[in-house]
């Protein structure tokens, strides 16, 4: 059984800030996998490098769409979009936001008001 009064004290770690290469590693390391399994070609005749059983009509262009959007997108991002964006920003004070989140303390798993027996 766990002692609560050690759980209290125990130090608390900061947790370091991810570096841009390590967050680039863990989206690269998802995605792929994503990708592998669902834009493979379907059809033996559908690969390139078997140009004598290739044909354009079975060839997978997903590969193609999925490629150039996360080079354009990539490429928006390390040109432009890093230098300026920084993150959602905060609508409103901490005060009224703090009122908002009182409103919904107490609702039940479906935003309905806790109603008691």
């Amino acid at each position: 059984m766990v002692d609560q009064a050690q759980v209290d004290s125990a130090p608390v770690r900061a947790a370091r800030p991810m570096s841009t290469a390590r967050r680039l590693q863990a989206i690269l390391g998802r995605d792929w996998k994503i990708a592998i399994l669902f834009i493979l070609p379907t059809n033996p005749n559908g690969v390139p490098w078997h140009p004598d059983k290739f044909k354009w009509t079975l060839f997978n262009y997903a590969p193609l769409a999925v490629g150039g959007t996360m080079l354009l997108v990539g490429g928006w991002w390390v040109l432009s979009a890093n230098k300026w964006f920084k993150g959602p920003i905060a609508q409103g004070t901490e005060e009224e936001l703090a009122r908002i989140e009182a409103q919904y303390e107490g609702r039940g798993a479906h935003g309905a008001a806790a109603t008691s027996a």
